[in-house]
């Protein structure tokens, strides 16, 4: 019996558009690492915060981990 993957959520602008954190979410979702990760991604391509706010970065991560998952990846520019 195999091990669980660790389940990943990544949040952060995927294409359309192609530009740069788009490109860097889909390279790592088509690398090795999916053979170590469980990745899930969120598009965030139409959601601009205007302030980073770190509270909403803890309910986030708190959020991801009620649904089952290991760990928060967000990705922004």
């Amino acid at each position: 019996m195999s091990a669980r993957r660790p389940r990943v959520l990544m949040t952060g602008p995927t294409p359309p558009p192609v530009g740069g954190i788009a490109s860097v979410i889909q390279t790592i979702l088509d690398s090795s690492l999916r053979d170590t990760y469980e990745f899930s991604v969120m598009s965030m391509s139409e959601v601009r915060h205007t302030a980073r706010n770190p509270l909403s970065r803890v309910l986030n991560s708190a959020l991801a981990r009620g649904f089952g998952f290991d760990g928060v990846v967000s990705l922004e520019s």
